[in-house]
């Protein structure tokens, strides 16, 4: 039996519903399920591109039953559907990855009760998009992403002299620790320890890298000098609301600001300096001048919280917290900054 199926997570009320057996929107709600409780980005995204495909499914395959979908039927939608569409080989390759995730689920679903099945899904040996030309970047006009320290300083101090307090600590923290927008914005004042000079994140499920995923929390330290500046903000929060929660709160204080926020902002800074950037940017920069200063690999990757490229950066270096901040504090190339 199939019917007209309206997700209850479709943000655009006139959008097509989605043409799906009974059985198979059974597999979809239970998935997103799983990937709404790590982040609705994610849901968004895998949302969009499973609903492609079970349109496909429907139109093309007769509404098959996801257990009778084989890998012949899989390679076909990538390459009649996805390989055709605009978009660079790393975008496609994602909309792979999405539809494995899924028959990954799927398979686990069904193993679990003692159902063979296998993810038909072709890895990138079995299949390869046609490269085209926008695949192909020359590296001198490729845009670096990386700023100098000079337009650092230049966006920090604006934001300190002209613009809110609240604006001032985010750019401030995004800078310093090169946490990515969703793991600052996330932040709770609980987490922050102002003697220790370090925030803990990823707790909730919009944050990039979440516990929800990982089960363990994202730890960034920050310069003695900006730890006043924070304590001050946090003092001030704390002042209308003792209670208050977050480090940036939304108007109600009952969660965290929209993600809308830091990008209006962002928006606005870029007019105001002359210069172009993004959140992204202050990642990439400090991880390349703490390579310019001679900073191990082990040790970038540990202050930014990137999994580790070796079995023993992953596994078996095990710091104390007063270890790691000496690290820190020894590769951090902002000092000159008055602010830090």
């Amino acid at each position: 039996m199939n019917y007209k199926y309206k997700p209850e997570w479709a943000f655009n009320k006139k959008e097509k519903p989605i043409l799906i057996s009974k059985e198979n929107n059974a597999f979809l709600n239970s998935y997103l399920v799983e990937i709404k409780k790590r982040s609705n980005y994610a849901y968004r995204n895998q949302k969009s591109v499973l609903g492609q495909f079970f349109e496909y499914v429907y139109n093309t395959l007769e509404n098959k039953n996801v257990v009778e979908i084989t890998k012949r039927d899989v390679k076909n939608y990538l390459n009649d559907i996805i390989d055709q569409k605009e978009l660079r080989i790393s975008s496609k390759n994602s909309y792979r990855s999405y539809l494995s995730s899924f028959f990954d689920h799927v398979e686990g679903f069904l193993d679990s009760d003692n159902i063979n099945f296998r993810n038909p899904v072709p890895n990138k040996k079995k299949y390869k998009f046609t490269q085209k030309d926008l695949d192909v970047k020359k590296q001198s006009e490729k845009e670096l992403e990386v700023l100098t320290k000079e337009e650092i300083f230049k966006i920090l101090d604006f934001c300190y002299k002209n613009r809110k307090q609240d604006n001032f600590i985010l750019f401030g923290l995004d800078i310093c620790t090169g946490a990515r927008i969703s793991e600052i914005l996330t932040i709770k004042i609980k987490d922050v320890n102002l003697p220790e000079r370090y925030f803990e994140t990823g707790f909730e499920k919009n944050a990039r890298k979440s516990t929800w995923r990982t089960k363990r929390s994202l730890l960034f330290f920050f310069p003695e000098r900006f730890k006043i500046y924070l304590k001050n903000y946090i003092l001030s929060l704390q002042s209308l609301n003792p209670n208050i929660e977050w480090l940036f709160p939304n108007p109600k204080e009952t969660n965290y600001v929209s993600f809308k926020k830091p990008y209006y902002l962002l928006n606005i800074l870029k007019q105001k300096v002359g210069i172009n950037f993004s959140y992204k940017y202050f990642r990439k920069t400090i991880i390349t001048e703490r390579m310019k200063m001679g900073c191990p690999d082990w040790v970038s990757e540990g202050l930014t919280n990137h999994k580790g490229s070796s079995i023993q950066r992953e596994y078996y270096i095990k710091l104390k917290i007063p270890e790691k901040r000496e690290l820190y504090d020894k590769y951090f190339p902002y000092y000159s900054f008055p602010y830090f």
